[in-house]
């Protein structure tokens, strides 16, 4: 697995800083104070950006992230996705102490997400994350837990390793706060006709709403649940997200934060 990891990691799209040329009075000049970030992976411009701005490459940083879970012990899976200028490494780790019991069967491990990109949309950035092991789902976490952010300075790629090691030790810890908010979830419950409700409130881009409606009723229907408990209807909106088909990064962020929102927040105020 960790081979694998390591193969897709070196994958990852690389870039270099050219300078850039500009004509003034029919004499070409270099700009003075500007830089391009030139994606050499794709042959193509990834941003301007100011001198002061340095590169954090994906792979230096990615690397940096496995070589710091590695020298803390910790047994981990992880899946690196490419989308070129921005890539994202997920992990998961396979630690008891950094599991969540949900019920007889329904585990969630907890994990990180870690983002970076070349076109300056976002930085370096470690967030919560966490898997239901029973179905794969995917949880972004951020807005549920602080999150970390290292941004493109001229100390970037040496303050990383320091602060992902301080940042792992906290996630793993944040367990038992995962499991107050999920049990909170399971005793939250309400009609499945009033879910629908929230969905049609809550998810305004038509195409994904009509989407996990159909989930709704067909969870309804083949699980016989005419009463629908917050956990269910969270999982509804992450199980779309993570199984679904043709969902656009804006919208799966959109959606995560929708996501987001219905755990923490009790379904009467929802409606």
């Amino acid at each position: 697995m960790e081979k694998l990891l390591i193969h897709k990691i070196k994958e990852l799209d690389d870039v270099e800083e050219r300078k850039i040329f500009v004509e003034d009075n029919n004499k070409t000049q270099v700009l003075k104070g500007y830089k391009a970030i030139w994606n050499t992976t794709r042959n193509r411009l990834s941003c301007v950006a100011t001198d002061e701005y340095t590169i954090i490459k994906h792979r230096k940083a990615f690397e940096i992230v496995i070589d710091t879970l590695n020298s803390l012990g910790l047994k981990y899976r992880g899946k690196v996705t490419n989308y070129g200028d921005e890539a994202y490494l997920y992990v998961v780790f396979d630690l008891p102490k950094a599991q969540v019991i949900v019920q007889e069967g329904d585990i969630v491990a907890i994990g990180i997400k870690f983002s970076n990109s070349y076109n300056m949309q976002k930085c370096f950035t470690a967030e919560m994350f966490a898997e239901r092991l029973i179905c794969k789902n995917g949880m972004v976490l951020a807005d549920v837990f602080p999150d970390m952010t290292n941004k493109h300075h001229h100390k970037g790629i040496i303050a990383i390793k320091t602060i992902i090691k301080k940042y792992i030790k906290n996630v793993i810890n944040k367990n038992s706060k995962l499991y107050m908010i999920v049990n909170e979830c399971l005793k939250d419950t309400i009609e499945w006709q009033a879910a629908e409700q929230i969905f049609n409130k809550l998810i305004t881009i038509k195409k994904h709403r009509t989407k996990i409606v159909e989930m709704l009723k067909r969870m309804v229907v083949d699980e016989n649940k005419p009463k629908l408990n917050r956990w269910d209807i969270y999982n509804i909106i992450t199980q779309y997200i993570t199984h679904g088909e043709n969902i656009s990064r804006t919208a799966t962020e959109y959606l995560n934060k929708k996501a987001q929102y219905i755990l923490v927040t009790p379904l009467c105020k929802s409606k």
